[in-house]
């Protein structure tokens, strides 16, 4: 999908945003969504969330929650994982 103003391609000025912005299509797969919005979801690759539902990010949320929560507890022990 493009975002064109004028043959301009936004997507770099959308990602300049700090506010979450994402578009979804009629099955609610994300189409389109800022770097602000991945980040909010803790998303670094735009792969990992492009044409996923909310179900299927909730599941990588609740993945990498855990992933946190295994590094911060073994941060407090200062021991490896």
């Amino acid at each position: 999908m493009t975002f064109c103003v004028q043959n301009i391609d936004i997507r770099p000025i959308l990602d300049l945003i700090p506010l979450q912005i994402a578009y979804r299509d009629l099955e609610g797969k994300h189409i389109y969504f800022n770097k602000s919005y991945a980040s909010q979801l803790g998303i670094n690759k735009k792969e990992e969330l492009y044409g996923k539902k909310y179900e299927d990010i909730n599941e990588l949320i609740y993945n990498v929650n855990q992933i946190k929560k295994t590094d911060e507890e073994a941060l407090k022990r200062k021991t490896n994982i």
